[in-house]
């Protein structure tokens, strides 16, 4: 033990932690407070102007049991305060007051006397300095387990306004629902739950990379390839106004049977999808080396293929009664519509078989120039 710390008095100190400084902001006395007459005094002047704070609880807990030990050890009494903008600020104040307190007194023990779970916090702070701490909380007319829980909850909303990442996600996106619903009304609601119902889709099939995949396309396309960002605009405006048909369509006929429903969504959406697919498949081709056509032919093969039968098919049974039998399909009007069933397919299906060919042979074609 050095010559210096050998001269200060072995002591056992009783702290009492007012960390966001109410002593110093309400009863302008700074910290650190040391001995029973300046503590009581402090008690006193805050007591009088805020009757109702707890660190004039904790601090009269203090004093008592500074009281009852006094006859027996050597104790002191301090009140270390931090500052109103609690976190580092503040610890960096008690820090500092307690130093200043064992430049004076030589302690290895000290008994904390805290109003609550926030005071605690600094705890492993003055760990460092001494040695045997006795935390002893007081809890006067108020409830330990709901005052934990408070400032659980208040330091967790601290750390996600401090966190870009979790900021955006807890208190952005609840604020973009919230200006949606005040702008939409009713139908934001639908659009919000629409939104949602889209995000877990994502999820639950696990499609982040098809869709980052897509996006990052998107992004490069309006950066480097003006001409291919154009057509997917143009596709992204068809597949919007198709939505948006279908979305009038089956809100216009209060139809309660959710198949009833689909169907006739689909059959009015499907012509603006059809050409939505068109022109997204039109910008992926542009701007790219290698040629893509014979690709995009089929592509397009496929999609007017399948655009053509659905519409036959929910044309069809849209045509249709709720409950109709057999008889009556083939009696009135079935016929027609088989007829005009197998027709789309064999047009999908020849449609399907020249662009096969097509691609086929330009495949043999890139061999032979590769090959030579």
């Amino acid at each position: 033990m050095s010559d210096k710390t050998s001269k200060k008095r072995k002591t056992t100190l009783i702290i009492c932690i007012d960390r966001d400084n109410d002593f110093g902001e309400k009863a302008g006395i700074e910290g650190p407070i040391i001995g029973k007459k300046a503590n009581i005094f402090a008690a006193n002047k805050l007591a009088l102007a805020d009757a109702e704070d707890s660190d004039v609880n904790a601090l009269f807990k203090a004093i008592q049991t500074y009281t009852e030990l006094k006859k027996k050890d050597r104790v002191e009494i301090i009140t270390l305060t931090g500052d109103k903008r609690v976190g580092m600020e503040s610890d960096h104040e008690i820090t500092r007051q307690l130093d200043i307190v064992l430049e004076k007194y030589y302690a290895e023990e000290a008994i904390l006397i805290s109003d609550g779970a926030e005071d605690e916090y600094i705890l492993p702070i003055i760990r460092t300095k001494i040695k045997m701490i006795y935390p002893k909380r007081v809890i006067i007319k108020q409830s330990q387990k709901l005052e934990s829980t408070y400032y659980m909850i208040f330091e967790f909303i601290r750390k996600i306004l401090n966190d870009s990442k979790a900021s955006r996600f807890f208190v952005g996106i609840p604020a973009i629902a919230l200006l949606i619903y005040a702008v939409f009304g009713a139908a934001g609601g639908r659009i919000i739950l629409g939104t949602i119902g889209l995000y877990l889709f994502i999820k639950g099939f696990q499609l982040e990379s098809t869709v980052e995949k897509i996006t990052k396309e998107f992004m490069t396309s309006l950066r480097i390839r003006k001409s291919s960002f154009f057509m997917y605009l143009v596709g992204f405006v068809f597949f919007i106004i198709g939505a948006f048909n279908g979305y009038s369509r089956v809100t216009s006929i209060n139809e309660a049977d959710i198949l009833y429903t689909t169907v006739n969504f689909i059959h009015t959406s499907i012509i603006f999808f059809f050409f939505a697919a068109l022109f997204f498949g039109w910008g992926n081709i542009l701007g790219r080396k290698k040629n893509k056509l014979p690709q995009y032919i089929s592509y397009l093969s496929i999609t007017f293929s399948v655009a053509l039968v659905t519409f036959i098919v929910t044309n069809f049974i849209l045509s249709q009664p709720p409950i109709f039998t057999i008889t009556d399909f083939m009696l009135n009007q079935g016929p027609s519509y088989i007829i005009d069933v197998v027709c789309s397919i064999i047009i999908g299906g020849v449609l399907l078989t020249i662009s096969s060919i097509i691609e086929t042979l330009e495949k043999k074609k890139s061999r032979v120039r590769s090959g030579a």
